[in-house]
């Protein structure tokens, strides 16, 4: 039952993409794979155009987990800092309150209140780069940038905008999920 799990965890074996083609890195560039095929194909002349000729190299999981880290760097640097500067914060909260109307307080709770949503963004662009980078990627797996960001969503509009073209963006990449006749309808509504 383990190894059952773990192919069903990591399904390297089912090859880079899903059949709907989640829209990622990885569908583009497969889909620039084609078109570099067909090209090559229609250029060169037909006695010298092996069917077995790939204009891209293959992505294999280990580049595909190199990408999807590369990709969180920026999350992982920001966490480190401000996971550095909440002790430094807390330390001169305490030591500037007692003054009146002082700038450094205002500064300070901006930054409380930026690093109480740091973590939900944090989680929002990891989800984002793990559903961009991700091997076998589905196309549901947008579903776990979209439930984050719905928290974020009432913080600004900047996050509301955010939220509005991925959500909007996201469900209407679920409607190939949506094939049989009976739920058909949906896609309309």
């Amino acid at each position: 039952q383990l190894s059952q799990m773990l192919k069903r965890l990591f399904p390297f074996g089912r090859g880079l993409v899903h059949d709907y083609w989640a829209a990622n890195v990885w569908a583009v560039y497969l889909f620039a794979d084609k078109v570099l095929t067909f090209l090559c194909r229609k250029i060169t002349p037909l006695g010298r155009f092996t069917g077995n000729f790939i204009p891209l190299p293959v992505i294999s999981p280990a580049v595909s987990t190199v990408c999807l880290l590369l990709g969180m760097i920026p999350a992982f640097y920001c966490a480190w800092n401000v996971a550095a500067n909440s002790t430094t914060l807390s330390l001169s909260k305490t030591t500037t309150v007692t003054k009146e109307k002082d700038d450094t307080v205002d500064e300070i709770f901006i930054g409380d209140e930026k690093q109480n949503t740091f973590f939900v963004r944090a989680v929002v662009y990891c989800s984002f780069a793990g559903f961009m980078f991700s091997y076998h990627c589905h196309e549901k797996a947008i579903m776990t940038s979209i439930i984050p960001l719905t928290l974020l969503s009432t913080t600004s509009r900047e996050d509301a905008s955010l939220f509005l073209r991925t959500s909007t963006l996201g469900h209407f990449g679920l409607l190939p999920l949506l094939f049989r006749p009976a739920e058909a309808m949906l896609k309309f509504f």
